[in-house]
């Protein structure tokens, strides 16, 4: 059995995907909101890996990441997961 202790901190980081780039910036604000500043913010890339979300999303996608430059409390991962899904 492993020993119990307690979580680091983590940096969240956000992998988005969207059809177009103004997206991208509509959702900066909000994150920025719920995770603090952004700290690194990639460019866009094709989203051509897979066409699995293409059905619900679209085709043709693009991919972006934003790494947030507050450290958090790993315990709020599943809160942080829901409110960007409502995003």
């Amino acid at each position: 059995m492993g020993d119990i202790r307690t979580p680091q901190p983590v940096t969240p980081i956000v992998a988005m995907l969207a059809q177009k780039p103004e997206y991208f910036d509509a959702a900066r604000a909000p994150l920025e909101e719920l995770l603090g500043p952004v700290e690194l913010e990639s460019p866009l890339y094709p989203f051509d890996v897979t066409e699995y979300y293409d059905r619900t999303m679209g085709a043709h996608l693009q991919s972006k990441f934003f790494d947030f430059k507050r450290f958090a409390d790993a315990a709020k991962m599943a809160d942080w997961k829901l409110a960007t899904n409502e995003l």
